[in-house]
Formats: C-alpha cells, sequence, structure tokens
C-alpha cells in the first residue's frame, strides 16, 4: 500500500473514522463505559468484605 500525498494512510485513517461516528452511537458507548467502570468499581469495594 502506498501513503496518498496529502497525508498518508497512517493519518488518514483516524479522521475517516472519526468523522463517520454517529453521535448517537457515541454517546450510548460513552455511557456504556462509564457503567461498565462504575459496576467494575463497585464490586472491588464491595467484594472485599466478603473476604474477611
Amino acid at each position: 500500500m502506498r501513503a496518498s500525498s496529502n497525508g498518508g494512510l497512517v493519518r488518514a485513517h483516524p479522521t475517516a473514522l472519526r468523522d463517520q461516528i454517529d453521535p448517537t452511537i457515541a454517546s450510548i458507548s460513552t455511557i456504556m463505559v462509564l457503567v461498565s467502570t462504575t459496576l467494575l468499581v463497585a464490586s472491588q469495594i464491595f467484594g472485599k468484605d466478603k473476604g474477611k
């Protein structure tokens, strides 16, 4: 594969990906990451009590 003259293959891919993401999908993805992180942290905090 050859890089294009306007920025190359490496630069073109993330830019095209960013421009094609629907804002609704991006917001749902963000919410899912936050919920997953919250559940993981909660399980670590409250899971310690059962081991004692």
